[in-house]
């Protein structure tokens, strides 16, 4: 069982998130000083943009830069624990997809998919059913809490989450009270809540897991942080 941050953008100058190899590991060591165990590098994938191909080829460039550099300088005297993957942003027919498993995590069949941010449709349910049942995935709905605001007709969302699905939340939403009202109903409902920072840079978007973490150990107390650990944990097949 570990600490995972199950989303992030830390890899070096592939998306919007890490710039260069500096931020990469200031991004790491602060995640790691919050507790941090195992880090899930999830670039954004916009199939409109980039063929799976490229983008593999793009972002397993960053990763051995990234591996590089902790190979000359470990974090914390060793080498991170890492994973890759992809934040695979939904388009119509993602479902029938060919290599679309080619971004999940690392010996996985585990995709985060992130979500239209608009009304969800019979299209999007579709398309999450036969990446579950024809293509034999996993899926981690990132930050969950980003689409809601959209779902004036919430017969779609109850359908999405009615799927066995990973609901994942942001760290940021545990800020503010209201949005923390939002998490908080979630994971006490005993959904299969995952955690992540999606962090992008040391300002606005910044790794925030400790934070989260507490106001979580706060209203459910250390059972249910270790209940998360472990649901990631087993998800990824970490043995930590």
């Amino acid at each position: 069982m570990a600490v995972i941050d199950i989303h992030s953008h830390i890899l070096p100058g592939i998306d919007d998130g890490s710039r260069d190899l500096e931020t990469t590991r200031k991004l790491m060591e602060e995640g790691a000083r919050q507790g941090v165990e195992v880090f899930c590098a999830t670039p954004h994938f916009y199939q409109a943009q980039n063929s799976i191909s490229k983008f593999l080829e793009r972002r397993d460039e960053a990763y051995k830069k990234t591996l590089d550099m902790y190979d000359k300088q470990p974090l914390n005297g060793k080498m991170p624990n890492m994973k890759v993957a992809a934040e695979v942003y939904y388009f119509m027919g993602v479902g029938e997809t060919n290599d679309i498993e080619k971004l999940c995590y690392t010996d996985t069949r585990v995709l985060l998919l992130e979500m239209p941010f608009a009304q969800w449709d019979k299209h999007v349910v579709r398309d999450v059913e036969k990446l579950i049942e024809r293509q034999d995935l996993k899926l981690i709905i990132a930050h969950i809490e980003r689409y809601y605001k959209f779902q004036k007709d919430k017969s779609f969302w109850n359908e999405v989450f009615s799927m066995p699905v990973y609901p994942q939340l942001n760290g940021e939403i545990f800020e503010k009270f209201m949005d923390r009202l939002f998490a908080f109903k979630h994971i006490k409902a005993d959904e299969e809540i995952l955690l992540g920072s999606d962090c992008h840079n040391l300002k606005n978007r910044k790794p925030n897991l400790e934070m989260a973490r507490g106001a979580i150990e706060k209203k459910f107390g250390r059972k249910t942080l270790e209940e998360i650990d472990r649901r990631g944990s087993k998800l990824l097949g970490i043995d930590q």
